[in-house]
């Protein structure tokens, strides 16, 4: 059988399909930022780059200054906010990373923020939501030249506030997702925590029609096929190829 050629349009189509079926599977790039807008007065921005050691580690106890009982933070505010964040799984546990390795997709932040609003180490319950801490606007992480937004919360832990949860109407979590709109979070105040999902929209789920038997492998494998055909095959189950096969500059998918 005589070979086809790849052609450079061709092999190009076939890499973007890959990495679109195994986003999941993708890592982010090494060299990456994450930056925090928080308000207390203007809001400000809290950039960390990642190589900083702060955000692979989770403090011991809460946030604050050490002479008001805390163990130190990762920035505070003018309103005696302190907070402590790190890369975490999406229940908010701290991941075994350090800086260099490369996050999984999608990335995960959590932040802690202990309001010590007494300004002295004491904590006073915000009079009403409309005035309780924990100030976000938006948080993204940036790499490969581009920014993205936190796009879903999975944890959040609220404050202390002398009106019952039921009487809050605005300033939950979700406040802290999608790009800056000056739309803060009010979480409360003494501890509050929220895990947001950094990185791009999560991807569809895969199409498990009629699919059985467990997760056995995830492999790709690249052959070649006659016609010009350039065969793209993810191995899913057990008992199922999904493939996709790609000639020139036309895709089409397939199963078999």
């Amino acid at each position: 059988m005589k070979k086809s050629r790849i052609s450079g349009a061709a092999l190009a189509a076939m890499i973007v399909l890959a990495a679109a079926s195994l986003a999941q599977a993708a890592a982010l790039a090494n060299a990456f930022t994450i930056t925090v807008y928080e308000q207390s007065g203007s809001i400000n921005a809290y950039t960390f780059q990642s190589g900083d050691p702060l955000l692979y580690a989770k403090r011991s106890g809460y946030p604050g200054p050490p002479d008001w009982g805390g163990n130190g933070y990762d920035f505070g505010t003018s309103g005696a906010e302190f907070y402590d964040l790190f890369l975490s799984d999406s229940l908010g546990n701290v991941l075994s990373l350090s800086p260099g390795d490369p996050l999984p997709v999608p990335a995960y932040l959590t932040l802690i923020c202990m309001d010590l609003n007494g300004n002295d180490g004491s904590i006073t319950p915000a009079p009403s939501w409309v005035g309780a801490g924990n100030n976000l606007d938006a948080v993204k992480i940036s790499y490969g030249g581009a920014d993205y937004w936190a796009n879903a919360v999975l944890q959040a832990t609220y404050g202390l506030c002398d009106e019952p949860f039921s009487a809050k109407t605005s300033g939950f979590a979700d406040a802290a997702l999608g790009p800056q709109d000056a739309v803060i979070t009010k979480m409360g105040c003494g501890p509050s925590a929220v895990t947001l999902r950094l990185g791009g929209p999560a991807p569809a789920p895969p199409d498990t029609t009629d699919l059985s038997g467990e997760l056995h492998q995830l492999h790709i494998r690249v052959h070649e096929r006659s016609r010009g055909f350039v065969g793209l095959s993810l191995r899913q189950h057990r008992s199922r190829h999904l493939c996709a096969f790609v000639r020139h500059d036309q895709t089409r998918m397939g199963r078999r």
